[in-house]
């Protein structure tokens, strides 16, 4: 297993979330949709030919989004990247890939 953590605006977290759950991430046990959602801040310059979602090429941006993160089998990682790069509305979406040291499933 590994730990995926995604940043978005809060505005994007329900869509995101929503195609991850009815793509079976975030099943744990006899769980499913399971995650972990809190906000933090982001700060970033778009640079000349960027397409910021938010914030003005050249100038420095402070925002508050929201910090995602999922429990994914080893063998989906880059199915589920994909899957939240296709509904993040960011030109290059902040993941970070965490292994997972301890097991998550049962027995």
């Amino acid at each position: 297993m590994v730990k995926l953590i995604v940043y978005c605006p809060p505005e994007a977290q329900e869509p995101i979330l929503s195609a991850l759950a009815q793509a079976g991430v975030g099943r744990i046990g006899a769980y499913d949709s399971w995650s972990i959602g809190f906000g933090v801040e982001e700060r970033f310059r778009p640079l000349e030919g960027s397409h910021p979602y938010q914030g003005q090429t050249g100038s420095l941006t402070e925002l508050t989004v929201r910090r995602l993160e999922f429990q994914v089998e080893d063998r989906r990682y880059l199915e589920v990247i994909d899957l939240v790069k296709a509904h993040h509305p960011y030109e290059v979406p902040p993941i970070e890939v965490l292994p997972l040291l301890y097991p998550t499933e049962p027995g």
